[in-house]
């Protein structure tokens, strides 16, 4: 049975990429980032804040600038990936904070408006005012965004301002690589894995240098791919789609959309239908879904043959 690896959309390989929930970098940057922002603009009172209390003043601009921040974001991401053509990110990034501006003009006359409702700020004639005309208390200047999204790609290396697949390739990786010859023997034809190790290789730190045959399963996690080995485990940034373009070449199938074996490394198939698993030579197990189960089913059989 063929498997059809699906390569990356180009809209996706570009788009500003985000750290896993929960970890260091994404408290960094959704977290510390905006509150850096924030604090010129609350500790001098700017805009409005000019003639609120000093902690009113920063919860006002805490507020305003994890909103834009986040928001920035997502519109920028939501971009990259609708766009019926591939954008650069920075292109998006840019697009995303403009977009943001325009909805500033309702989120930050209700944030205000709670702040007066609670009793945070005393209502004025200058509150009257801007509830009256004024629409926006940002000033337009985007650069501390895009300098945040830099400085954030320089120090944890994950894509912001360039491409995600621009920013991985080096030189020595961009070579061509040697199509392998294979010999003719009589019997059915079956095609000969490549021994040439997948270029995502390179990113192996812990666990190299890696032969092909030592990889036995492929798994995603978030923006992550864990790379599960007969000599261990390793965690890389990496996106799964172009693991799984780059391991076409080898002996192995997709049994869920999370994650890709090596056929060698099939130890026995348990259980069936949703609850398929495959146990691999080291002891380890992963879900097999209902699509992928032909396909398992399919490789377990040839084995025995």
């Amino acid at each position: 049975m063929d498997i059809v690896v699906e390569a990356p959309t180009p809209s996706a390989a570009r788009s500003p990429q985000a750290p896993p929930v929960g970890g260091g970098p994404w408290v960094v940057f959704y977290g510390v980032a905006p509150l850096i922002t924030a604090l010129p603009m609350g500790w001098y009172g700017a805009g409005i804040a000019a003639s609120f209390p000093f902690a009113a003043s920063m919860l006002l601009w805490i507020a305003i600038c994890t909103i834009s921040w986040w928001l920035s974001d997502s519109l920028a991401r939501s971009m990259a990936r609708l766009a019926p053509r591939a954008l650069p990110p920075l292109v998006c990034l840019t697009a995303g904070y403009f977009l943001n501006l325009l909805l500033s003009s309702m989120y930050n006359p209700a944030l205000l408006w709670w702040m007066v409702e609670v009793g945070i700020v005393k209502r004025s004639s200058n509150i009257d005012f801007y509830f009256a005309v004024e629409r926006n208390l940002l000033s337009g200047d985007y650069l501390r965004w895009l300098a945040g999204n830099y400085l954030f790609e320089v120090v944890t290396g994950i894509p912001r301002i360039r491409s995600a697949s621009l920013a991985v390739v080096s030189p020595v990786l961009a070579a061509p690589a040697t199509p392998a010859v294979t010999a003719v023997t009589a019997g059915p034809a079956v095609p000969a894995p490549t021994r040439a190790a997948p270029r995502f290789f390179q990113r192996l730190t812990r666990i190299t240098p890696l032969e092909p045959d030592d990889l036995l399963a492929v798994a995603a996690e978030d923006h992550y791919i864990q790379v599960h080995t007969s000599r261990g485990k390793e965690l890389i940034y990496y996106r799964f789609g172009d693991a799984l373009d780059e391991l076409a070449a080898l002996d192995g199938l997709r049994i869920h959309r999370s994650a890709w074996i090596n056929r060698k490394a099939i130890e026995r198939i348990q259980g069936e239908g949703r609850n398929m698993h495959v146990v691999l030579n080291n002891g380890e197990s992963f879900r097999v879904s209902l699509s992928n189960r032909g396909a398992v089913l399919n490789a377990r059989n040839a084995s025995r043959s």
